[in-house]
């Protein structure tokens, strides 16, 4: 599912071991996205790994400070988030740390993806797809209650998976569960998913020929999925104006503003008829329907004010420390989030680290071309965790931290194959000039 460009010349030089390497973490990396964490954990250092190996091996002058301007908006949030709650007396938690950390792999993902062949590309495109389908069909059986039980999967508990959440009923529709995926976790399973379908759609939208009808097939029934199964009311709306989008940055205007109309309306129609799904809808309007998330925003909201500049540390936010007399206890006890990325993003490191945070994903967005498919379908991964933010906290969880920095990263190859082959370029004539200074001084 690529047709980037040929490799350039620095991917020759690469040594065919350090390609294979980049191949497999690469693959890795969206492998356990979709089904484990652990996987996508040594997919992500793997790739660093090796990148980190051939620049000392190739020791080229410039590269790192070439790096640094390419990705310039990166840093004044990363170092924001890690130096100035410290600075505060708040050090951070190493999942706070890990969950910044992936935002500084973006880089890393786009490095390792150019530097492998097309065809290596497509492999891990295809195995990727794959993963995504067989994670369709699980839940689509998890959601008749079919398979798998879990007495089944009891050999399976040292994977530390939460099996259980496979019987989690969907309300108002008797002998009907919550799809979990592969990955057993119903949000997860929505938003990593919707991400995959985004990419999916993005590449069928603009290309002809079995691959792209192959690719928007993909996308169609990965939609189906995540709409019908998981009941995850805001990636189903974020996922449902993220594919308008697609269609209106890959198609003529007119077709584009029938065809995103139609996606709309058949959205809207899916919730208006598919009973299960209309009532997770009308119950958002309840406390018991929506979470509480108005007691855990206002938790959030008061760490804000009592730690308006530098915030409370990366991932040391917890409701129950802000929580009220009137706090219902399952929000004291709930995980470190507000159910809104940016105030719990303000919690964490500060007003100064969401508008900080704001301006990354502006420079982020700016840099996207979205002529082209990858740009789209970086851009419509960056509309979708930005409609998932309003009311999840999408970073929490870091099957979703990794598999956007993957998509991100993904959108910028062609740009990083670019920079990187120039570079190299330009490194051979220094060495060049370098090498025949004496000559001319002795001319």
């Amino acid at each position: 599912m690529s047709n980037l460009p040929p490799p350039h010349a620095h991917v020759r030089t690469d040594s065919v071991l350090t390609q294979r390497w980049l191949a497999v973490m690469v693959a890795l990396w969206g492998a356990g996205v979709l089904t484990m964490e652990a996987l996508s954990s040594v997919g992500m250092v793997g790739c660093a790994l090796a990148l980190g190996v051939e620049a000392i091996r190739r020791r080229q002058p410039g590269a790192m400070a070439r790096a640094l301007r390419r990705w310039w908006m990166l840093w004044p949030f990363l170092a924001w988030a890690l130096v100035a709650p410290m600075l505060a007396g708040h050090l951070p938690r190493g999942s706070g740390v890990a969950r910044l950390m992936d935002w500084a792999s973006v880089p890393v993902a786009a490095a390792a993806l150019a530097r492998l062949t097309p065809e290596s590309r497509a492999r891990a495109a295809w195995t990727w797809a794959t993963l995504l389908l067989l994670s369709c069909l699980a839940a689509g059986l998890q959601h008749f209650g079919a398979w798998p039980s879990p007495e089944q999967l009891e050999p399976l508990a040292w994977t530390r998976l939460r099996f259980h959440r496979m019987t989690e009923p969907v309300p108002g529709a008797e002998g009907r569960f919550m799809g979990v995926g592969l990955v057993f976790h119903r949000l997860k399973f929505a938003h990593v998913g919707a991400i995959a379908v985004v990419w999916a759609l993005a590449y069928g939208l603009r290309h002809r020929g079995r691959s792209g009808w192959v690719a928007l097939g993909v996308g169609i029934l990965g939609a189906v999925s995540v709409l019908a199964f998981p009941f995850a009311r805001a990636a189903s709306a974020a996922l449902v104006l993220t594919t308008a989008l697609l269609v209106g940055l890959a198609l003529p205007r007119r077709l584009a503003l029938a065809l995103g109309t139609g996606v709309l309306v058949a959205g809207a129609l899916a919730v208006a008829f598919y009973t299960p799904l209309r009532e997770r809808f009308l119950t958002s309007a309840t406390s018991e329907g929506n979470g509480d998330r108005n007691a855990l925003l206002a938790t959030g909201l008061r760490a804000v004010r009592g730690h308006p500049v530098a915030g409370v540390g990366p991932g040391r936010f917890n409701p129950g420390l802000f929580a009220t007399a009137d706090t219902p206890q399952h929000v004291r006890e709930h995980g470190g989030k507000a159910h809104n990325q940016l105030v719990t993003m303000a919690a964490e490191t500060g007003v100064v680290g969401a508008v900080l945070f704001l301006l990354l994903l502006a420079g982020l967005a700016r840099k996207l071309e979205p002529s082209r498919w990858e740009g789209a379908a970086g851009l419509g991964s960056l509309t979708l965790f930005a409609l998932l933010s309003l009311v999840h906290d999408p970073l929490f969880h870091a099957q979703f931290s990794m598999a956007l920095a993957l998509a991100l990263g993904a959108a910028f190859t062609r740009d990083e194959g670019d920079a990187a082959g120039e570079a190299e370029s330009s490194d051979e004539s220094s060495s060049v000039s370098d090498a025949s200074a004496p000559e001319r001084r002795a001319s």
